[in-house]
């Protein structure tokens, strides 16, 4: 089986890519699939929905104390890692032999207006490639735009797996994860967009957030 941490499993694409890696799986024994969050109430979502197999709320404990629990010390095959700085260190530090590490983003950094200090999204910098050789392991970037040739694929797809029900694509107006349900959209029209990055910011929503024009 393969062990996969995502983080902020509970986002926008985050519980996309959970769920994905739940159903890619090529083994007799299923994948185990941990996800990162920011509160009690979103990692009870998560098991809930049965997005993670296991959460971890990263308010209450590291993933590095959480992975000793686990017995999964040095043992994540794949990490899903759109965070940054402390997550991104405790992913890197945990990979298994030939493990890889996908970083899609560093939100940890975004709102940091000094670029250089934004971008320093590890401690171990030059450290990087030889803690990699020693693992035969791998970092991978992944920008959207670079991908444009496989959209219209892959979103053909995802729909097909939307409408027989294997993916369970999550909508948040603008509400909490209590209040999730509501049909209500609360952001409305382009001069709301920017209040809904805030509310992004606020790690309150699940799901994809969405401002109907």
């Amino acid at each position: 089986r393969q062990n996969i941490l995502v983080t902020a499993s509970a986002g926008g694409t985050g519980h996309l890519f959970a769920q994905l890696a739940k159903m890619a799986n090529n083994n007799p024994d299923k994948n185990f699939v941990m996800g990162t969050t920011s509160s009690p109430e979103k990692a009870n979502w998560l098991l809930n929905q049965k997005i993670v197999d296991h959460a971890i709320n990263i308010r209450e404990v590291s993933i590095k104390n959480e992975l000793k629990n686990l017995k999964l010390q040095e043992k994540l095959d794949l990490c899903y890692e759109s965070v940054g700085k402390e997550l991104f260190d405790d992913c890197f530090l945990n990979l298994n032999l030939k493990g890889r590490l996908i970083t899609l983003g560093y939100i940890e950094g975004y709102k940091d207006k000094n670029l250089k200090s934004s971008i320093n999204i590890s401690k171990f910098g030059a450290n990087i490639p030889v803690r990699l050789l020693m693992k035969s392991a791998s970092v991978r970037g992944f920008f959207l735009f670079h991908w444009a040739d496989q959209w219209e694929k892959a979103f053909n797809e995802l729909c097909e797996m939307y409408e027989d029900g294997s993916l369970n694509v999550c909508i948040d107006g603008g509400y909490n994860v209590e209040q999730r349900d509501s049909k209500v959209i609360k952001f409305q029209g382009l001069e709301q967009v920017a209040d809904a990055v805030d509310y992004l910011y606020t790690r309150k929503s699940v799901g994809k957030i969405i401002a109907e024009l």
